[in-house]
């Protein structure tokens, strides 16, 4: 068949248009920013980002002795700059306030910092020890529902962000229990300048930025300051880093007092607002305007052990109550041990967890602004149980030295959920008044939303509230009592506290992070502290146990024995050998002084004497 050249020449130019138009797609596709996947969550948890080893036989030179007082947190610098505050005529109080700003600003802002919560036992002499509650809360938006679908949405994003209390809680220790003599922005101003300044980063830091290194692509272009100047480098060790958007924060607050953080027509409200919806979250100004703290009495116990102890541990949202359920079944046992890891001594210490755990399933926050009082009621029903005398020593009854139980025969409410990252603070001062603090933004760098204008990284903790049917970050199923509400806060592992003797002195203060095994961790360093009687640094330095009743597993840091592990298995345990999950803190006093010890062995900490 005969084609006319001009229709030839037709069909070679859309032959040509159409092979350039797929070269050209070829090309804008290659050329294209190919989307960069939703990061996952580490498996290094956010309280300590790398392993380290406890020990039997530690090191001495790393305990710090004063007669004038002592801070004890995750950071040499951080509790140097506490001490500085008590040279300058503060107290416990107030030193507590500058150190934490100062280690949820530098190095360990991975796990803490004024984008999460707090909870604080403070004890000032002659007027008892108060718990402040600053724990972070649910958006008005927020309900049970929420994350249907996009579970994953409760760990990474805006959708993660609860209303952050930290800086509302230590507005409150300074404003109660202050010394007075200085004021709030002699507090907050140190560490506006050291951030502004800028710092050398530490192994720590180096080593979490690396772990959420898919994080910070993700989002990208809030977090420059993580970044060497101009590339997409993280700072290593050594680097010099700087938060000059935190410091004009910090320095606003100094000024103005810690409202203005919370005032829905300010600046900083509606820029972390703003910044958490651009990533999907409900979080409003609105939300800021109505945070409170909850100052109750610290949980108690009276009369433990022979010597007459009393035990203030954290109440609200947090695990104190099931702290002091453990030591009170401890304390109905004629005899315990006083050699660490023998065969029965263990086991009875794990039965005791165990039954922690499931005091703990039935715990949860109230919700301040819950007004149904049936509700009401039965939540302080029910914490009662676990205080009386009866439930006590019923559980103990139940404690057989020859072997375990099943999970279920130890009535859980189930099954818990397991919040994670954290940091802790222990403060004494020469007049005998102490703190201990805990402070989280969950997950590392919490939900990874930074807002550049206000140099905030704002929590992932609605993470740790249970969601229906769903296993959360650390694959445990929900619990009734944890459910979202608004304004409600989901429920904490938090359990420091302070041990004071017969006269009213301050004998032990300790904290520790670590998520599910604060708890636990924070019961072993008190049974090592007054019944076994070990020093400060062992007490610390020591391995250390943990159940939580689901998984049914004994973990043991390492190192431990076979012979011991065989006796436990012999009982029927199971057991699992861990690397390092809990960071402590403690400071010991007795009449010659104050012996300070930070987590060294798992986390660098350190304390420092006035």
């Amino acid at each position: 068949m005969y084609i006319p050249d001009r229709h030839k020449r037709g069909l070679a130019r859309q032959a040509f248009f159409a092979v350039l138009a797929v070269v050209l797609v070829v090309i804008f596709l290659s050329l294209r920013p190919h989307k960069i996947p939703f990061p996952h969550v580490p498996d290094i948890p956010a309280h300590i980002p790398f392993d380290r080893t406890p020990k039997w036989d530690p090191e001495t030179n790393v305990t710090a002795f004063s007669k004038e007082g002592m801070v004890a947190s995750d950071s040499r610098y951080c509790s140097q700059m506490g001490i500085g505050i008590l040279r300058r005529g503060g107290n416990a109080a107030d030193a507590a306030v500058t150190t934490c700003l100062c280690i949820g600003a530098t190095d360990t802002m991975f796990s803490s910092g004024i984008g999460g919560g707090a909870f604080i036992t403070a004890l000032k002499k002659g007027l008892g020890a108060i718990s402040i509650d600053a724990r972070e809360m649910a958006p008005m938006a927020a309900h049970v529902n929420m994350f249907e679908g996009r579970e994953h949405y409760s760990q990474y994003g805006g959708l993660a962000a609860g209303i952050p209390g930290e800086l509302k809680g230590l507005w409150t220790l300074h404003k109660l229990h202050g010394s007075k003599n200085l004021a709030w922005e002699d507090l907050v101003l140190p560490v506006a300048d050291l951030v502004d300044n800028g710092w050398k980063i530490d192994v720590r830091l180096a080593f979490a930025l690396k772990t959420q290194l898919s994080a910070f692509k993700y989002f990208r272009k809030d977090w420059d300051f993580v970044f060497k100047s101009g590339t997409n480098q993280l700072l290593e060790e050594g680097d010099l880093m700087r938060r000059p958007a935190l410091a004009k924060t910090l320095r606003y607050v100094a000024e103005q007092g810690a409202s203005v953080f919370y005032d829905p027509n300010d600046y900083i409200a509606r820029s972390l607002a703003a910044k958490v919806q651009e990533y999907e979250g409900i979080l409003t100004p609105e939300d800021f305007g109505k945070y409170e703290v909850v100052v109750e009495d610290a949980i108690k116990l009276s009369n433990f052990t022979n010597n007459n102890l009393t035990v203030f541990s954290a109440n609200g949202a947090s695990s104190g109550l099931a702290l002091v359920t453990g030591l009170s079944i401890l304390d109905q046992f004629d005899s315990f041990e006083k050699t660490d890891y023998t065969p029965v001594g263990t086991h009875r210490m794990i039965e005791v967890m165990k039954w922690m755990a499931s005091t703990r399933s039935y715990l949860g926050d109230g919700g301040y602004y819950n007004t149904n009082k049936t509700q009401l009621q039965e939540r302080r029903q029910r914490y009662s149980k676990f205080l009386s005398k009866e439930y006590i020593q019923s559980v103990k009854e139940k404690i057989n030295d020859n072997f375990t139980n099943p999970w279920e025969n130890y009535d859980p409410a189930y099954e818990p959920n397991d919040p994670h990252g954290t940091s802790s603070l222990s403060v004494v001062d020469k007049g005998g008044n102490a703190v201990t603090l805990t402070t989280t933004v969950n997950l590392l760098f919490g939900s990874c939303v930074h807002d550049p204008n206000t140099g905030v990284i704002m929590n992932n903790e609605m993470d740790d509230f249970s969601v229906p049917h769903t296993r959360n970050a650390f694959g445990l199923s929900p619990s009734v009592y944890n459910y979202i509400e608004p304004y409600k806060r989901p429920l904490s592992s938090s359990a420091q506290s302070i041990v004071v003797n017969s006269k009213g002195n301050v004998e032990l203060v300790i904290g520790a992070a670590g998520g599910s095994r604060i708890t636990t961790a924070i019961l072993q360093g008190i049974v090592r502290t007054f019944i076994q009687g070990k020093n400060i640094t062992n007490v610390i330095a020591n391995p250390r146990i943990h159940h939580q009743l689901l998984p049914d597993n004994i973990f043991f840091e390492r190192p431990v024995s076979d012979v011991l592990i065989k006796e436990l298995e012999g009982k029927g345990h199971t057991v699992e050998l861990i690397s390092p999950m809990t960071a402590m803190n403690a400071i010991r006093v007795t009449s010659e002084g104050m012996w300070g010890q930070g987590d060294w062995w798992r986390k660098f900490g350190v304390a420092v004497g006035a």
